[in-house]
């Protein structure tokens, strides 16, 4: 081969080195990246800038939703089974590339070997990266948009999960909590607590709830037992500072942050008692339940007027009819949550039976319990 010899057009070119990129470029698509990231999570989770919380939501975002979340994945067959199909899909598509690219013939740039098999192993690595981007940007577009309509269709805040069902899984777990707070309670009392506690001139003194805080889990609201002053009303001015302090086991994982507070600023709570069960200065055992533990209503959300967590009267009355003023609602589609005595929660329809309510209503009145 001499220098004269022409160039075949056809015959590809020696790979050279590709001169590395400036550190202008690499800080600009970093920059971006990051704009984007921030676009993003404002408009998907209606973040404002209002303090540092923002700060922590974009850096440290990802380990709360693992927290939070991850527990409550359904590791189902199907879920598995498909997981198990798509790893396996990217796998064979990413080898098969490379094996293909193996078996193509001799390199020519190296003669004896069997193809660019340095070539091809970064292909197959590029490839296996575009895929594995790809999946992830069309899941992540997916949930955007789920987000998106949700806001849209709802008005509500996407607050701690943009998912209606996470939402809902997380009001359950609330509800288990507070049954397992009341089984404690009764465990050491021998009974339930009182849905309020009144003096001899019927003046009220405090909830159910603040019966309740000792049994919570460590965290909860055990921190402020000790700033409780139980001989006075739960609004008296020794009590203010304890009862605007807000618990997390009560506030509704849909609801919006307007509704944390009362009209008068104390901490309120999403979940009320069952009035047939937890009255005014009303004390019942598990003895006394005649109906059944898995057939009595104890504790439900609700949606409207929304009461502190600490005022006496934080009970209503399940017969009303579901998701209408002063009953027990929620913001879930067409659903309330309840807590029953045996420490089960139910998804009940608005549309129940009023007879049926009635039947879990009431525990012991011996009225027959259909479907619910």
């Amino acid at each position: 081969m001499n220098g004269n010899e022409d160039v075949d057009p056809q015959r590809e070119p020696d790979l050279v080195p590709r001169a590395p990129r400036s550190p202008g470029v690499v800080l600009a698509w970093c920059l971006l990246a990051v704009v984007v990231y921030v676009l993003v999570n404002i408009v998907a989770l209606q973040i404002s800038f209002a303090g540092p919380r923002v700060v922590d939501s974009l850096l440290f975002g990802w380990l709360t939703f693992l927290a939070n979340d991850f527990s409550q994945i359904d590791f189902n067959g199907e879920n598995i089974l498909l997981a198990g199909f798509l790893f396996l899909a990217v796998v064979a598509v990413a080898v098969s590339s490379g094996v293909l690219k193996f078996l193509d013939g001799p390199s020519e740039s190296e003669p004896g070997t069997r193809g660019r098999l340095l070539t091809s192993s970064r292909l197959t690595c590029r490839l296996l990266i575009a895929l594995l981007v790809a999946f992830s940007a069309g899941t992540a577009f997916t949930a955007f948009a789920r987000n998106v309509i949700w806001v849209v269709k709802t008005g509500q805040l996407l607050t701690r999960s943009g998912r209606p069902s996470s939402a809902r899984s997380q009001a359950k777990n609330q509800l288990k909590h507070l049954g397992l707070a009341m089984h404690r309670f009764h465990d050491v009392h021998g009974a339930f607590p009182a849905g309020g506690t009144f003096d001899g001139f019927g003046v009220g003194l405090h909830s159910w709830t603040t019966e309740l805080l000792p049994y919570f889990e460590p965290g909860g609201g055990t921190g402020i037992v000790g700033e409780i002053q139980r001989d006075q009303p739960w609004d008296a001015p020794v009590n203010r500072w304890a009862m605007r302090q807000p618990i997390p086991e009560l506030l509704g994982p849909s609801m919006p942050q307007s509704s944390w507070v009362d009209e008068r600023g104390f901490a309120a709570t999403h979940y009320a008692a069952n009035s047939w069960l937890l009255g005014q200065n009303a004390s019942l055992s598990i003895r006394d339940i005649k109906d059944g533990m898995t057939n009595t209503l104890m504790i439900g959300q609700i949606r409207d007027q929304i009461p502190a967590w600490g005022n006496p009267v934080n009970w209503r009355d399940p017969t009303r009819q579901l998701n209408s003023a002063e009953a027990f609602g929620s913001l879930h589609t067409g659903v309330v949550q309840f807590l029953l005595v045996d420490g089960s929660v139910r998804s009940i329809s608005e549309n129940v039976d009023p007879l049926v309510m009635r039947a879990i209503a009431s525990p012991a009145g011996g009225e027959p319990v259909g479907a619910f």
